[in-house]
């Protein structure tokens, strides 16, 4: 439901998955929702490993592309100044 509220609002949003499975892009797909950005940390070097959590390196740069992603999504989403926009016209 927050998907669809999020898109509703035209809001962006990232699906982030841990492997090539793709769960969180797929399960969006079901319900007709594309994220606008899909985070693939499996492409970072990030491992799934049996009973193992990842390591604070693997957090640390799956935690800076994400917010990398979310700063750029925020500064597309951003209405561009009136001044900027009375010359674009």
């Amino acid at each position: 439901r927050k998907a669809r509220d999020a898109v509703a609002a035209q809001r962006p949003s990232v699906a982030i998955d841990g492997c090539v499975l793709a769960c969180a892009k797929k399960t969006l797909a079901r319900h007709g929702i594309a994220a606008s950005r899909h985070v693939e940390l499996w492409r970072l070097g990030v491992r799934k490993r049996l009973h193992e959590d990842f390591s604070a390196d693997e957090a640390a740069t799956a935690l800076t592309l994400c917010r990398q992603v979310a700063a750029g999504l925020t500064a597309e989403a951003r209405p561009a100044p009136v001044a900027a926009r009375s010359r674009a016209a």
